[in-house]
């Protein structure tokens, strides 16, 4: 069971990377000033950055996960 979590653990984290660094710019892009200004005009980037701010956070709990699973896979030996 430990090697499952592990393998698992590493698909997490890696797709968790992957995603958190794939829309690293967009977050950033959305969270500035002029970023919120123009989701207060535009109902389309709102969305737009609904949507990459979702995948971001997604991203990062699923790099933690992968984490705690490689951990629990190294640790915990059967």
């Amino acid at each position: 069971m430990p090697k499952r979590f592990g393998l698992i653990g590493a698909v997490l984290l890696g797709g968790g990377l992957f995603g958190a660094f794939s829309e690293d710019a967009s977050h950033k892009a959305c969270s500035s000033g002029l970023g919120q200004f123009g989701q207060a005009l535009s109902e389309s980037a709102a969305r737009h950055c609904g949507v990459d701010n979702t995948i971001f956070y997604i991203a990062i709990l699923a790099t933690i996960l992968g984490v705690a699973l490689m951990a629990v896979a190294i640790l915990v030996r059967s």
